[in-house]
């Protein structure tokens, strides 16, 4: 089995890159928060507010559903929003999570064999 150790590491340096790869949101142009809002199904006419109000990823990621609603953007259209969002960095922590997970299991295979 010690044979395999190189295959582990080679799995686990593979799964950082996929999971690193991405900009983290907090560094996200108004144009990736764009694209990610008209991915989630925000609204065109919400999208203009992002646009104008110039949200980038970290203001998105500070911004509270009120706050949306202040600068412009509906009721159901913020709620689409921060469900999105909330669910983009639910996913983001628990796949950080799994990839330690994911090494110390290789690491504990590795020593016992």
């Amino acid at each position: 089995m010690r044979s395999f150790y190189p295959l582990w590491i080679a799995l686990v340096l593979f799964l950082t890159h996929i999971l690193f790869s991405t900009k983290e949101m907090e560094d996200w142009s108004v144009k990736d928060v764009l694209a990610f809002a008209r991915e989630a199904g925000v609204s065109e006419k919400a999208l203009k507010v992002l646009e104008e109000q110039e949200v980038t990823g970290e203001g998105l990621q500070d911004s509270s559903q009120i706050e949306l609603e202040r600068i412009g953007v509906t009721f159901g259209q913020a709620k689409v929003l921060i469900r999105a969002r909330d669910k983009f960095l639910h996913r983001r922590f628990t796949a950080i999570i799994d990839h330690v997970l994911l090494f110390c299991s290789c690491h504990l295979v590795s020593f016992l064999f």
